[in-house]
């Protein structure tokens, strides 16, 4: 596995233990407001070959990946009784 991907994972892992361990509300509040275009001048100069809309896109993708995990979390903790959120 190359040094990339072994960032990748362990970004992923941390963004994980990030959302379990967050207030719910906060983070809601954050992920969605993360949801709204993006100033270009906060961006690093995109690559020769990506657009900023694409580099927003895969943003916005990502950001939409941790509200379903989210959500599946708060629920599941929900159905199990250990925590209302």
């Amino acid at each position: 596995m190359d040094d990339g991907s072994q960032l990748l994972r362990a970004l992923n892992v941390l963004m994980l233990k990030i959302l379990d361990n967050a207030d719910r509300t906060s983070s809601f509040s954050v992920l969605i407001n993360l949801l709204r275009p993006l100033d270009p001048s906060r961006w690093p100069a995109p690559a020769s070959n990506e657009s900023l809309v694409i580099r927003n896109q895969k943003f916005s993708d990502l950001v939409v990946k941790c509200l379903i995990k989210l959500t599946k979390v708060s629920y599941i903790f929900k159905l199990d009784g250990c925590l209302i959120a």
